[in-house]
């Protein structure tokens, strides 16, 4: 649980205009769906593994490239999700990374009260993880060129 201080513009009886703030908690709500990207070694080949936390089940996929990876997320894992939990994506990260790297996606907004993804969250979460994908893609390329291993 986290505390967030949220401002707003409020007018007054005395016609001016004053900022407001407020604390809010935000609440996280527990893992439903945790899929993790990981490369295999050297082949050029993804795996992908979804963990399903409400049911206890674990499933590994391949994949030959990113682009079948983000599908699996998108079109399998996406599907698994449910609403009052939280849907995770993990890529896999080694410790030659930079610091502006995506590490891990989370919808965390999926409670009763917005029930559905509204289609601007979906194309900021598709547009985050293609991102995300090509920093992991590069940073995949990166250790095996220079010959690190995990």
């Amino acid at each position: 649980m986290t505390t967030m201080i949220q401002r707003r513009n409020c007018t007054c009886d005395c016609g001016h205009t004053h900022v407001v703030e407020e604390r809010v908690e935000m609440k996280e709500l527990p893992i439903g769906i945790e899929s993790t990207i990981v490369p295999n070694s050297q082949d050029g080949a993804w795996t992908v593994y979804i963990t399903d936390h409400i049911n206890g089940n674990d499933f590994e996929l391949p994949a030959d490239d990113m682009k079948g990876c983000l599908w699996i997320v998108n079109n399998v894992a996406r599907k698994l999700m449910r609403m009052g939990y939280r849907f995770v994506v993990n890529y896999k990260h080694s410790r030659f990374e930079t610091h502006s790297r995506i590490a891990a996606i989370s919808v965390n907004d999926f409670t009763e009260s917005s029930p559905e993804l509204s289609r601007r969250d979906i194309v900021s979460f598709e547009e985050l993880s293609r991102r995300a994908g090509r920093q992991s893609v590069m940073g995949a390329n990166r250790t095996y060129r220079n010959g690190y291993e995990k």
